[in-house]
């Protein structure tokens, strides 16, 4: 079976294929039948808001060190997000004249 290489070479791809498929797919799968339940606004900021989460995770259990980069997209992450919660999703009648324009470019 092949290996991956890690800092002592000995590391199987095996458990990496076994992560990858079960807990990827697991959490994947999880959030999918939640999204049924939950509007697009908060979908798009739970996604938005997971690379954020993931680097606080990182920062707070394996201290690792965030230059001002880092800080930076932070700051522009919970910007953004706070720009669609106090928006919200569109309104019907934009929805509807949207529809009315895609339909009008659409006819020939």
């Amino acid at each position: 079976m092949g290996k991956i290489c890690g800092l002592d070479g000995n590391i199987s791809i095996v458990p990496a294929i076994y992560i990858g498929i079960v807990f990827t797919g697991l959490c994947l799968w999880v959030e999918m039948a939640a999204m049924q339940d939950v509007s697009a606004t908060k979908t798009t900021i739970i996604y938005g808001l997971e690379p954020l989460c993931g680097a606080t995770f990182a920062w707070f259990l394996l201290r690792e060190r965030w230059g001002i980069n880092r800080y930076i997209r932070v700051v522009l992450v919970l910007r953004e997000s706070l720009i669609v919660q106090l928006h919200g999703a569109l309104s019907s009648t934009s929805v509807q004249r949207m529809k009315e324009v895609l339909r009008k470019d659409t006819t020939c």
